[in-house]
């Protein structure tokens, strides 16, 4: 998988991350179309190269159109793990199943964190150029352990200078000098919770991550 096409694959999900990457910091929504299309493209591409993992790629695909989170979807992926008891098929239903969790139960996870996180999840399954069992801590851990810690740094510096300059304090509901601001927190009456805009920092983590093949280190 991907050996014979690394790094084109990947640099289609690299150049999608980018501009995702500037919808969250302008807005903190992002449209993932490009990324559902990124999925079907990988679904055909992995029936033909890797059949038992495309089945990973039903419950994400048919999520997008439901619209809506099912357990139901999942339960497909028991299939490549009992005809392809292999470490991707390990790695990935963990790590698919892991993401989805973050949405359900982290409050600054959102429904485009996800879906971006298991398009990289299943675009790159495993690092091109470390030893297969290295992907039992799959590249997607990595790109989040990356992501999580720039954004709990952003969130801190955001939110020392709110603290100094009183804003969360002094904060009405909605201030029109701040009415541009909005959508880059949660209010609750006075307070204000900063979003972190995850999705960038999940492109920086990808980015590394490539950088890194690239250079033949991961």
């Amino acid at each position: 998988m991907f050996q014979s096409d690394y790094p084109y694959i990947p640099l289609v999900l690299l150049v999608a991350l980018f501009y995702a990457a500037y919808e969250d910091i302008a807005k903190r929504r992002i449209a993932t179309i490009s990324f559902l299309a990124i999925d079907i493209v990988l679904f055909f591409y992995y029936v033909i190269t890797a059949f038992w993992v495309s089945f990973f790629l039903i419950p994400i695909i048919a999520e997008f159109f439901f619209k809506r989170f099912s357990l139901l979807f999942y339960i497909i992926m028991i299939v490549p793990l009992v005809f392809d008891t292999s470490v991707i098929s390990i790695s990935l239903s963990y790590s698919i199943l892991l993401i989805r969790l973050f949405g359900l139960f982290i409050h600054n996870f959102g429904k485009g964190d996800v879906k971006v996180l298991q398009t990289v999840a299943l675009t790159v399954p495993f690092y091109p150029h470390l030893l297969l069992l290295d992907s039992l801590f799959p590249p997607v851990l990595s790109v989040i352990m990356v992501a999580s810690i720039l954004g709990t740094i952003s969130s801190a510096i955001v939110s020392s200078r709110k603290v100094q300059s009183g804003s969360i304090r002094n904060f009405s509901p909605s201030p029109p000098s701040l009415v541009e601001e909005n959508n880059k927190f949660w209010i609750d009456g006075s307070k204000l919770t900063y979003k972190i805009p995850f999705v960038t920092f999940i492109a920086a983590g990808y980015t590394l991550l490539f950088i890194l093949s690239l250079l033949r280190l991961v």
